[in-house]
Protein backbone atom coordinates (compact mmCIF):
# COMPACT_ATOMS: atom_id res chain seq x y z
CA UNK A 1 0.00 0.00 0.00
CA UNK A 2 1.05 2.90 -0.88
CA UNK A 3 1.10 6.43 1.43
CA UNK A 4 0.12 9.78 0.32
CA UNK A 5 2.87 11.96 -0.41
CA UNK A 6 3.24 14.75 2.13
CA UNK A 7 2.00 18.09 0.77
CA UNK A 8 5.23 20.28 0.44
CA UNK A 9 5.59 23.81 2.26
CA UNK A 10 5.30 27.18 1.20
CA UNK A 11 8.83 28.24 -0.24
CA UNK A 12 8.25 31.42 2.41
CA UNK A 13 8.03 28.78 5.15
CA UNK A 14 10.93 26.85 3.53
CA UNK A 15 12.97 29.98 3.09
CA UNK A 16 12.68 31.38 6.79
CA UNK A 17 13.27 27.78 8.69
CA UNK A 18 16.62 27.44 6.50
CA UNK A 19 17.35 31.04 7.68
CA UNK A 20 16.55 30.26 11.04
CA UNK A 21 18.68 27.34 11.21
CA UNK A 22 21.48 29.32 9.52
CA UNK A 23 21.54 31.88 12.18
CA UNK A 24 20.89 29.06 15.01
CA UNK A 25 23.79 27.42 14.02
CA UNK A 26 26.18 30.38 13.60
CA UNK A 27 25.26 31.22 17.57
CA UNK A 28 26.08 28.00 18.34
CA UNK A 29 29.64 28.28 16.57
CA UNK A 30 30.33 31.80 18.13
CA UNK A 31 29.42 30.63 21.07
CA UNK A 32 31.44 27.40 21.03
CA UNK A 33 34.55 29.54 19.49
CA UNK A 34 34.31 31.87 22.48
CA UNK A 35 34.27 29.01 24.94
CA UNK A 36 37.14 27.09 23.24
CA UNK A 37 39.27 30.40 23.21
CA UNK A 38 38.43 31.37 27.24
CA UNK A 39 39.46 27.60 27.81
CA UNK A 40 42.39 27.56 25.77
CA UNK A 41 44.32 30.97 26.31
CA UNK A 42 42.62 32.38 30.42
CA UNK A 43 43.76 36.38 30.94
CA UNK A 44 44.24 35.56 34.45
CA UNK A 45 42.99 38.76 37.14
CA UNK A 46 46.06 39.38 39.42
CA UNK A 47 44.55 40.00 42.94
CA UNK A 48 47.02 43.41 43.49
CA UNK A 49 45.78 44.74 39.98
CA UNK A 50 41.87 45.15 41.06
CA UNK A 51 41.16 48.81 42.56
CA UNK A 52 44.53 50.13 41.92
CA UNK A 53 45.66 53.58 40.73
CA UNK A 54 46.57 53.87 36.74
CA UNK A 55 49.54 56.03 36.88
CA UNK A 56 49.12 57.48 33.02
CA UNK A 57 46.16 59.14 34.48
CA UNK A 58 48.22 60.99 37.22
CA UNK A 59 50.62 62.28 34.12
CA UNK A 60 47.80 63.27 31.85
CA UNK A 61 47.96 66.79 33.14
CA UNK A 62 44.88 69.01 33.31
CA UNK A 63 42.91 67.13 30.73
CA UNK A 64 42.54 64.11 32.77
CA UNK A 65 41.54 65.52 36.10
CA UNK A 66 38.59 67.92 34.41
CA UNK A 67 37.23 64.73 32.93
CA UNK A 68 37.96 62.02 36.19
CA UNK A 69 38.23 62.15 39.45
CA UNK A 70 39.66 59.24 41.66
CA UNK A 71 37.28 57.15 43.84
CA UNK A 72 38.74 54.70 46.38
CA UNK A 73 36.25 52.41 45.73
CA UNK A 74 35.36 52.55 41.96
CA UNK A 75 39.04 53.41 40.69
CA UNK A 76 37.70 56.54 38.49
CA UNK A 77 34.64 58.34 38.71
CA UNK A 78 33.74 61.10 35.69
CA UNK A 79 33.39 64.79 36.83
CA UNK A 80 29.72 65.99 36.57
CA UNK A 81 29.45 69.37 34.93
CA UNK A 82 32.98 69.52 34.44
CA UNK A 83 34.59 69.69 30.58
CA UNK A 84 33.47 66.36 29.41
CA UNK A 85 30.50 65.15 31.02
CA UNK A 86 27.38 67.40 31.41
CA UNK A 87 24.59 67.72 34.18
CA UNK A 88 23.24 64.69 33.17
CA UNK A 89 26.53 62.37 33.66
CA UNK A 90 26.53 61.98 29.26
CA UNK A 91 29.18 63.27 27.36
CA UNK A 92 28.49 66.71 26.22
CA UNK A 93 27.07 67.40 22.53
CA UNK A 94 25.77 69.89 19.99
CA UNK A 95 21.96 68.13 20.58
CA UNK A 96 19.52 70.02 22.56
CA UNK A 97 18.06 68.07 25.14
CA UNK A 98 14.64 68.71 24.04
CA UNK A 99 13.93 66.29 21.00
CA UNK A 100 12.49 67.55 18.22
CA UNK A 101 9.27 66.33 16.49
CA UNK A 102 10.70 63.34 13.74
CA UNK A 103 13.82 63.31 15.09
CA UNK A 104 14.53 59.55 16.87
CA UNK A 105 17.14 58.83 18.87
CA UNK A 106 19.11 56.25 20.42
CA UNK A 107 20.58 55.10 23.62
CA UNK A 108 24.04 53.48 23.38
CA UNK A 109 25.06 51.85 26.80
CA UNK A 110 28.74 50.43 27.25
CA UNK A 111 32.23 51.47 28.02
CA UNK A 112 34.43 53.68 26.57
CA UNK A 113 34.62 50.56 23.41
CA UNK A 114 31.17 52.28 22.54
CA UNK A 115 31.71 55.93 21.75
CA UNK A 116 34.34 55.03 18.94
Amino acid sequence: MDTPASPRRPLWVRAFMRCALAVLALGAGLIAAEVAVRMLSPVPIEAEMIGREMRFFRGGGDKFTRAYTVDAELGFLPVIGGGLYNDFATWRNRYPREKRPGVTRLLFIGDSVTAR
